[in-house]
């Protein structure tokens, strides 16, 4: 299993399926959790996801991604 292949598995679950919990995330896409544990973590110290809660408890979803819509308003 290479890196790259986890982060796009846990990339793609965590934008359909929302507020779930890293053992939830590992579990649906098939990769042990510290695999997993260390993409999700990846991607929040890169702003492409937010954690909700902490610990056992904390849920990960997705950076909401702008339009742009606001900056083209005057």
């Amino acid at each position: 299993m290479d890196r790259a292949t986890v982060d796009a598995a846990v990339l793609d679950y965590v934008a359909k399926q929302p507020d779930k919990r890293g053992e939830e995330v590992a579990a649906a896409v098939g990769f042990d959790f510290a695999a997993v544990r260390r993409s999700l973590n990846g991607f929040v110290a890169n702003s492409k996801m937010y954690v909700d809660g902490a610990g056992r408890g904390a849920r990960f979803k997705m950076v909401p991604v702008s339009t742009g819509a606001a900056e083209a308003q005057p």
